[in-house]
């Protein structure tokens, strides 16, 4: 895998992760956060992207792999300072160390470029019907892929897999390593409700 591009960006250690490409939902509350937004605002006021980085944390460690997400909209913002946004992901990090706070946490990062190694489109065909298969399985009711996509990240984020599997396609090495991984997530899902039964489902999300 080659790396590139160390940079130093606003840090956001959430309770979930991000993947490339994927829309999440965020309410800024916390003060360092509304200072980290406004940061993000006056830097795209400036003509540059309103970027900053999200890793994994259970409030006292975090993980070391992570997405740079840009913010795509602002729903709403209250009165007392808090804001609704959208983020979507970007691109992956490495942790290389945490900056000393200031008005918001930053961190020192090396953005990932991925080897080349890329599916076969026989091979993302046989992973789209296997979601379409699980997803069917279980009545979810989520928006699918385009039968077209090449991602293996779009395909996940559609499966809802919980934040340890997440991180786990996170920091695989390319998309083959991506897209076997993922295979092996949703097969094993698959298998549990062909023998539980679609009730099952609730056992399967940990997160």
């Amino acid at each position: 895998m080659a790396k590139h591009s160390h940079r130093v960006i606003p840090l956001f250690p959430l309770g979930i992760n991000v993947l490339p490409g994927e829309l999440i939902p965020l309410h800024i509350f916390e003060n360092r956060y509304r200072k980290l937004l406004a940061y993000c605002l006056h830097l795209r006021e400036q003509g540059f992207a309103p970027e900053f980085g999200v890793l994994l944390s259970n409030g006292k460690t975090m993980k070391e792999r992570g997405c740079v997400v840009s913010v795509v909209e602002i729903l709403r913002q209250y009165e007392d300072g808090r804001s609704d946004i959208v983020v979507q992901g970007k691109r992956l990090f490495e942790l290389i160390h945490v900056l000393p706070d200031e008005e918001f946490p930053r961190a020192h990062v090396e953005e990932i470029s991925e080897r080349e190694n890329c599916p076969t489109d026989e091979q993302y065909a046989e992973m789209f019907a296997l979601v379409v298969e699980f997803l069917e399985s279980v009545g979810i009711a989520e928006p699918l892929p385009d039968s077209a996509t090449r991602s293996a990240f779009e395909l996940a984020s559609a499966c809802r897999l919980d934040v340890f599997e997440r991180q786990e396609l996170l920091v695989q090495p390319d998309e083959v390593s991506r897209l076997d991984v993922l295979k092996s997530m949703v097969a094993f899902r698959v298998a549990v409700v062909d023998r539980n039964g679609p009730e099952s489902v609730d056992e399967i999300y940990c997160d």
